[in-house]
């Protein structure tokens, strides 16, 4: 039987949080472009950011090298997304190398080639300055929310991509979902 799943792998590990996230946020979005294209992608990163987050779980390749090396094994195709520190990321050099030890098309990508991916989304970091009652939605189309009331702690510090910006509220999108009407003064912008 033919392998079908291609395997996105990029750095992710670095000091700053903020680098992570931004790794994560980037190769979320060439994942994205890639599916719409028709591939079949498994990206660990986009798979296991959330799992390590919630389950406080070291991000750094040791840990993960068992479960990437099995993904590896059922793929066709390795892509390496050559976002900055890709040379020096140890995760990226070892899954290039088992790449090449299964025998599989190695393809390079760069960012900029994707630059569409971004869709013109202004990406920030808040920290909320008072609990504040937020309603998700599934996408920025439903008219329902999937979670009403979940209370965002004073103190919390949240990353999130501006869908709309309202004048008092913003429109934003999170990991979780969309959260629309978010007045402006419940959080202050860190970056």
């Amino acid at each position: 039987m033919k392998k079908k799943i291609a395997y996105l792998a990029t750095p992710y590990s670095d000091k700053d949080p903020l680098v992570k996230e931004e790794r994560f946020q980037k190769v979320n979005r060439v994942a994205a472009k890639l599916i719409e294209r028709g591939e079949i992608i498994f990206s660990p990163i986009s798979h296991t950011h959330p799992i390590a987050m919630v389950g406080n779980l070291p991000g750094e390749w040791e840990y993960w090298d068992e479960f990437d090396r099995a993904y590896l094994d059922c793929c066709y195709k390795l892509y390496v997304l050559m976002l900055e520190g890709w040379k020096e990321s140890k995760g990226t050099e070892a899954e290039i190398e088992i790449a090449k030890e299964l025998g599989l098309e190695i393809e390079y990508l760069n960012y900029e080639d994707f630059e569409d991916a971004d869709d013109n989304l202004k990406h920030i970091a808040v920290t909320f300055e008072k609990d504040t009652s937020v309603d998700w939605y599934e996408d920025e189309n439903s008219e329902k929310p999937c979670d009403a009331g979940h209370i965002i702690s004073k103190g919390a510090f949240v990353e999130f991509d501006i869908l709309s910006d309202n004048g008092e509220t913003v429109d934003v999108i999170e990991d979780f979902g969309v959260i629309k009407g978010l007045a402006k003064d419940n959080f202050r912008i860190e970056k």
